[in-house]
């Protein structure tokens, strides 16, 4: 999700009136929403990972400081939206929309899940109950090209009620490698949840195929069965990824056949 575009990575957009000039190219607008180490010196691979851990959800974002940003800068009157990706917007009337539009998503979003997690519902429970409203994310520039609204809601579950999942087991966990081998013996048949697995990936059923094989790819890695389940499961990601390209770009398709 992006500076008004949940298809971008979260960053600061800059609003200009069209008397005023960039003081960079606007491929280079959000330079300074890195830190120093990312936009300095030569670019090793491990600050290049780093980078890109930055840019993918990696850090916690205050949802509601975000909307207000939003809402500050329509206050200005902007004339010009420079987006993180994507083209310029210009235009008074498209900015606002933007800007507008955005920060009432968000707010929806922490209203939502705020209500939810009043009820005692769980992050997954959440998850699976929100329905995002078409008016508000089906918008061209809030398809979830890289983003997506659940890494938001995900986001402001940690805001509002911190780092613990509400699981006993995971309060003070045990040794990793001695709790896959917990987990891991105590399944009688490992190579029968494989070949589920793979069953519901031929139905189409990806998600449901991941979480079962996560039962033996969390095992101990000297396993070959857990060898097997791991190279599974990097397939099975892959397939979601592309199913959820698909998914994310078909909007823009639409949009593109329709213009």
């Amino acid at each position: 999700m992006g500076d008004p575009q949940f298809g971008q990575c979260p960053g600061k957009p800059q609003a200009m009136n069209q008397s005023e000039t960039p003081s960079k190219p606007p491929g280079m607008a959000h330079n300074n929403a890195l830190p120093a180490s990312f936009r300095k010196g030569p670019r090793r691979a491990s600050e290049h990972n780093r980078q890109q851990e930055y840019a993918c959800g990696n850090q916690q974002r205050l949802t509601l400081r975000w909307a207000e940003s939003l809402e500050r800068m329509a206050t200005l009157r902007p004339e010009v939206l420079l987006t993180e990706f994507g083209a310029i917007i210009d235009g008074e009337s498209e900015v606002q929309e933007r800007l507008h539009q955005t920060a009432k998503a968000l707010r929806w979003l922490r209203d939502e899940v705020v209500s939810r997690l009043n009820q005692g519902l769980k992050e997954e429970e959440i998850l699976a109950d929100l329905s995002y409203p078409p008016e508000l994310f089906e918008v061209p520039w809030m398809t979830p090209n890289y983003g997506s609204p659940d890494y938001i809601v995900r986001d402001l579950i940690r805001e509002e009620s911190g780092w613990w999942d509400r699981n006993p087991t995971s309060l003070h966990p045990a040794h990793p490698d001695e709790a896959a081998q917990a987990r891991f013996y105590a399944l009688s048949e490992p190579e029968k949840i494989i070949a589920k697995a793979k069953a519901l990936a031929a139905d189409g059923e990806i998600q449901l195929a991941l979480h079962g094989v996560d039962l033996v790819a969390e095992g101990p890695g000297a396993n070959s069965l857990v060898q097997e389940a791991r190279l599974l499961k990097a397939e099975l990601a892959d397939s979601a990824r592309k199913r959820s390209d698909l998914m994310s770009a078909k909007p823009c398709i639409d949009l593109a056949q329709t213009s």
